[in-house]
């Protein structure tokens, strides 16, 4: 018994694309191709001339399918299907130093929760140290210090950094967002120093950043951000640009992208997936995400700047014939957890709220995340590239799965095959 091997077809540019869903591979086919593909979009028991009626030249491209393997022996259901259960290891830590700012960003949740934003105290802080040093006896734990502005606990970080290189293992490997706004040269020099990767958040041009990025006095902050930024590339530190996209002005940072990239001139730029804070729902339509993210990618190839996104672990997956097994944006079902002002452990970088609370004492633990399968993704074309719902948003929505998110991973697909010769090289 043969049949085809589960696939999808898309025709961008008057061309015609063969998509395999289980080894991520995409190949341009001709129209006697796919109709040979038709045939066999059910099992059939014999590929012999006499069954088929095939001509010489339908029976070399039959062979030629086999071969490549878009033809093959029938395969059981369970060997089909590739939808599996998410069983997360931490291997990272998202410290959030505080939940203060000293900027009032306009869709951020320090804006919109004035007056109830704690910060972690010293004796907090000792026990998450003491906890990571646990992490750091098998591995060189990743740090990522986090608010808020974690800079705003800039002497805790110094505490917690001295405190690491004595007493760990294996030291950690150090991370920070910042929005650079009060970064001087010893600051500068101190994350030069540490080998911090430095993400500093921008959000567009001046104009848009400004509109967005608003200091407490409704100024506009990327002034000090640009100041803050060189003191860090001064120093030696080589910081990137990280970036959250704004649902209402997702044309705006498009059309002022490469304006900020000549003003900054990043080695690196990531884009942050445009959360809804309170549900972790995506905030903009699937599939205008998706056309921006392309747009965006063929932006930083010209200026010869890495673009790191939900682009990313996309295209890995795609150049490695590997299928995502989690919905996180760490490698395969690797995650980052986040370590909440008092403490406690979230399953979710993202989010740290009492029901994500998890105990977790070594890289050898599983974390038990409540994670529901939907239905409706066991036969989506996105499957393998998607790695399935994100359960904290099942969690804090009550939903299966985010509609606009699904929609990107199937627009991204299609737009792939738009510009198959850009990802020929490697991201």
């Amino acid at each position: 018994m043969y049949r085809t091997r589960e696939h999808a077809i898309f025709r961008p540019n008057d061309s015609l694309v063969y998509y395999d869903l289980l080894k991520l591979q995409f190949a341009e086919m001709s129209d006697d191709y796919i109709e040979v593909l038709r045939d066999f979009g059910q099992p059939m028991p014999s590929i012999s001339k006499e069954d088929l009626s095939y001509t010489d030249e339908k029976m070399e491209i039959l062979a030629d399918l086999i071969e490549f393997g878009a033809i093959e022996e029938l395969k059981t259901e369970s060997e089909i299907d590739c939808f599996r259960p998410f069983v997360p290891y931490v291997t990272a830590f998202r410290i959030v130093m505080t939940e203060q700012c000293n900027l009032q960003c306009r869709e951020c949740f320090v804006t919109k929760s004035k007056g109830c934003l704690p910060t972690m105290n010293m004796d907090t802080l000792d026990s998450v140290v003491d906890r990571i040093i646990k992490f750091s006896h098998t591995e060189s734990p990743q740090i990522h210090f986090f608010g808020g502005e974690p800079l705003l606990r800039y002497e805790y970080i110094l505490y917690a950094t001295d405190r690491l290189k004595l007493e760990a293992k294996k030291e950690p490997q150090y991370s920070i967002t910042t929005n650079a706004t009060l970064v001087d040269d010893d600051i500068a020099r101190f994350l030069a120093e540490n080998h911090f990767s430095v993400a500093v958040s921008i959000d567009g041009n001046e104009s848009l950043h400004n509109l967005l990025r608003p200091d407490k006095t409704k100024g506009g902050s990327y002034k000090a951000a640009k100041d803050g930024y060189d003191k860090l590339v001064n120093a030696g530190a080589w910081p990137s640009i990280i970036i959250t996209p704004h649902p209402d002005y997702i044309n705006e940072l498009a059309d002022g992208f490469e304006t900020m990239i000549k003003d900054f001139a990043p080695k690196m730029v990531t884009i942050n997936e445009p959360f809804q804070y309170n549900t972790l729902r995506w905030s903009i339509d699937g599939k205008l995400y998706a056309e921006f993210l392309i747009d965006t990618l063929i932006k930083c190839r010209k200026h010869g700047v890495k673009l790191s996104s939900a682009l990313t672990p996309i295209l890995a997956a795609l150049s490695q014939g590997k299928r995502r097994e989690s919905p996180c944006s760490m490698a395969c079902r690797n995650i980052m957890a986040s370590i909440r002002t008092d403490g406690k452990i979230s399953f979710c970088s993202q989010k740290w709220p009492d029901q994500m609370v998890k105990d977790v004492e070594t890289y050898d633990e599983p974390l038990d995340v409540p994670y529901h399968p939907a239905p409706q993704c066991k036969r989506c074309i996105a499957r393998t590239i998607c790695g399935g719902p994100c359960p904290a948003f099942q969690l804090l929505s009550h939903e299966n799965v985010d509609v606009n998110k699904c929609v990107f991973m199937q627009s991204i697909l299609e737009k792939i095959t738009e510009h198959l010769d850009l990802f020929e090289e490697p991201e």
